[in-house]
């Protein structure tokens, strides 16, 4: 195996543990907009809240494409169950990751908690994390996403450990 198809199923891997991290940001965010739609006594199912506010501002970390741009230029059959999230490259996890942790942060010690200064201070962070990422590692977000699903890279890893457990869990110890 050369050096480069370590790195290369390292960040694979990696994507595993960021998507989970990312997924507890999600569910973050997802709380703080359902507070505020409860607040604010929104009649609109709250799923559909989420979803439009996911649709506002995720353009922002993909240079002005939406989900459905991507989905349709990554090529790959993305069923019902699945999520543009669930493709996600090891870079693009990481800069989401970090974009809602410090928007929600910030958002905590804002005068004004509204929908619309979450959603501002969201597209900031999205903002700023594509620019970095483009300086950092010379790809856009919407140039980092993987042709395997989260859910097959995890059965790989599974395949991989039980591999390595059937070979030398038989072995003794000196």
């Amino acid at each position: 195996m050369t050096f480069k198809e370590v790195v290369q199923t390292s960040n694979e891997f990696q994507r595993i543990y960021w998507r989970k991290n990312l997924s507890e940001q999600e569910t973050r965010l997802s709380g703080v907009i359902k507070s505020l739609a409860r607040l604010s006594g929104v009649t609109k199912s709250l799923d559909g809240i989420f979803r439009d506010f996911y649709n506002q501002t995720s353009p922002y970390l993909y240079g002005g494409l939406s989900s459905s741009d991507i989905k349709n230029k990554l090529g790959v059959y993305i069923s019902e169950k699945e999520t543009l999230l669930d493709y996600m490259g090891l870079h693009t996890l990481i800069a989401r990751n970090n974009a809602i942790y410090r928007a929600i942060d910030t958002y905590k010690h804002q005068s004004n908690q509204t929908l619309q200064t979450l959603q501002m201070l969201l597209r900031y962070e999205l903002t700023s994390e594509r620019a970095k990422m483009i300086q950092q590692i010379n790809r856009s977000p919407e140039q980092d996403f993987s042709e395997k699903n989260i859910k097959t890279v995890k059965q790989q890893l599974e395949k991989i450990e039980k591999q390595f457990v059937q070979k030398y869990s038989n072995q003794s110890i000196r």
